[in-house]
């Protein structure tokens, strides 16, 4: 087990003034290479000092559960060897079951720090569905990865076309977090093929 999750409860990196924290959330259902690859990418590319991986209790868009959540934190914990990847349960602490709740909690409670939201775009071509999404934008910037080799979808869906104005070019995204929110930038970098779901139609991941 991480020494964070020992030493603070929400399971979060300590934070100090100006730490650069990239937030991963999800079901995580189950972790595997695909979300350590993407997070060793945006290591490279946004200069972040720590990434956080939000382990949700539920999706809200899922009608089915998800594994068990310490089962799924125990892989994540396995899995993330990275000396600053964190795993948290911080969404079933404080009883979250939106994004924009945890990151309101997040950047009122450490507004010391500067976040970003780290998702594949499989969820932000999805992102208008969420609770609140606008807000979300406007809380922190976005860092979209490709997934599935179809940039078109992220660059044309709908979310996409309402923030047309506030995207930043990949060329660009180093300094995505410099940026006041709404601000998002879709990245380049190698892609991964690892996908949860084609985890579980496989059966090596039994919920």
């Amino acid at each position: 087990m991480k020494p964070g999750l020992v030493h603070h409860h929400l399971g979060l990196p300590p934070i100090v003034p100006g730490l650069r924290i990239g937030l991963l959330g999800g079901s995580f259902d189950p972790p595997h290479m695909g979300h350590v690859h993407l997070s060793h990418w945006a290591f490279r590319i946004l200069k972040l000092d720590r990434i956080v991986w939000l382990i949700s209790p539920q999706n809200p868009l899922k009608s089915s559960s998800p594994a068990p959540l310490p089962r799924r934190l125990h892989q994540a914990l396995e899995l993330a060897k990275h000396p600053h990847i964190w795993v948290s349960d911080i969404e079933r602490q404080i009883g979250s079951i939106y994004t924009v709740a945890t990151i309101q909690f997040l950047t009122t409670k450490f507004p010391q720090a500067k976040f970003c939201w780290l998702m594949g775009s499989d969820n932000w071509v999805e992102l208008h569905r969420w609770h609140q999404w606008k807000t979300i934008a406007r809380l922190v910037p976005i860092a979209v990865f490709p997934r599935n080799h179809d940039r078109a979808s992220a660059i044309n869906c709908h979310s996409a076309r309402l923030l047309h104005r506030a995207r930043l070019k990949a060329a660009n995204s180093r300094q995505l977090m410099e940026y006041t929110p709404p601000i998002w930038t879709l990245l380049n970098f190698p892609l991964c093929d690892y996908s949860s779901t084609t985890i579980r139609n496989r059966g090596e991941w039994r919920r």
